[in-house]
């Protein structure tokens, strides 16, 4: 969300969807899922885990493409990317 924020303060506006449950989704079909999710229009899953089973639903998917790291919420967080400032600037380059 706070991502979202910084955007719009630059005149980008988007929508921001919660998917809990991939599965859920799938059951709900292909209508509610244009609906949540625009083909037509870009996108971007942002997933602070594996990216797996993702890749269906968009084509820009920021996501952790490694395993073992743990810590603290305050270094982890920075360390993969999860920063408000880097998924700014991640959503900006699927614009160009």
């Amino acid at each position: 969300m706070d991502a979202s924020n910084l955007l719009k303060e630059e005149g980008i506006y988007v929508n921001v969807t919660e998917i809990v449950s991939t599965n859920l989704l799938d059951k709900a079909g292909m209508d509610y899922q244009n609906s949540l999710i625009n083909p037509n229009l870009p996108s971007l899953f942002i997933e602070m885990g594996s990216p797996y089973g993702l890749k269906g639903y968009a084509k820009n998917v920021y996501a952790i493409n490694s395993f073992g790291a743990s810590g603290n919420a305050k270094d982890i967080i920075p360390y993969f990317g999860f920063t408000k400032e880097l998924v700014k600037e991640a959503f900006k380059n699927i614009l160009k």
